[in-house]
């Protein structure tokens, strides 16, 4: 599957955030063997789609992180997606993986203020 093209598409229709929380028609099927709960396969989006976009097209760090701090502030299903993506990029950074770093001033306040307005909801 073409997941850059697939993300690009979405990047130009302004359907970011519907790509990452995998809606309809952004939905990649996870595994069967996963046993996560995820609506989309976080991580082939980070590492097949994110990242592989960002070595052609730099703004794309922008683009994940705006969208980011974008669920950060949405429904409660919006930022559980926005913490996983979070995390699984932290650990593609210390695999040293990543294509980028996230930058964690902008986005770490966000995360704390989201789980604290959502605290009751996410545990």
């Amino acid at each position: 599957m073409e997941y850059e093209k697939i993300f690009m598409e979405a990047i130009g229709k302004g359907a970011v955030v519907n790509y990452l929380c995998g809606e309809w028609p952004y939905e990649i099927e996870r595994s069967q063997y996963t046993s996560d709960v995820e609506p989309t396969d976080i991580n082939r989006v980070i590492m097949q789609a994110v990242y592989e976009s960002y070595k052609y097209k730099p703004e794309v760090k922008n683009i994940f992180e705006s969208a980011l701090a974008k669920m950060l502030c949405g429904s409660v299903k919006e930022v559980y997606i926005a913490i996983l993506y979070f995390d699984a990029c932290l650990f593609a950074e210390k695999q040293k993986r990543a294509r980028f770093l996230l930058s964690m001033d902008k986005l770490l306040p966000k995360i704390r203020k989201a789980i604290s307005e959502n605290k009751h909801d996410l545990y």
